[in-house]
């Protein structure tokens, strides 16, 4: 498996784009193979949803969710609006290609 969690976030924006935390069989991988990879497996999961339901665009986080920052419950949930507050530049164009492997 090489992702551990995906976030679809699309408040406020046209379109839906899902967040990746990558496993640690993820790293073994390069960019360029994962996000063909990762491609490949949102296109597939489109086929079966609506239009508007459909993931336009993925974002490969550069770390793990981590209890620490806040982003995961002691019993490892995501807490959701913290992840989308800890990436919010995720939502920022301009500011991807600092943050991210961009997919």
């Amino acid at each position: 498996m090489l992702i551990n969690e995906a976030i679809v976030v699309g408040d406020a924006r046209k379109y839906l784009t899902v967040l990746l935390e990558p496993s640690t069989a993820a790293d073994a991988r390069s960019v360029e193979q994962l996000t063909e990879h990762l491609r490949v497996e949102v296109a597939r999961v489109n086929v079966d949803l609506a239009r508007a339901e459909q993931l336009k665009d993925f974002r490969i986080l550069p770390r793990s969710l981590a209890v620490e920052r806040g982003e995961r419950t002691a019993n490892g949930k995501i807490k959701r609006n913290a992840v989308v507050s800890a990436f919010a530049a995720l939502n920022d164009d301009a500011a991807i290609a600092k943050h991210v492997r961009r997919g």
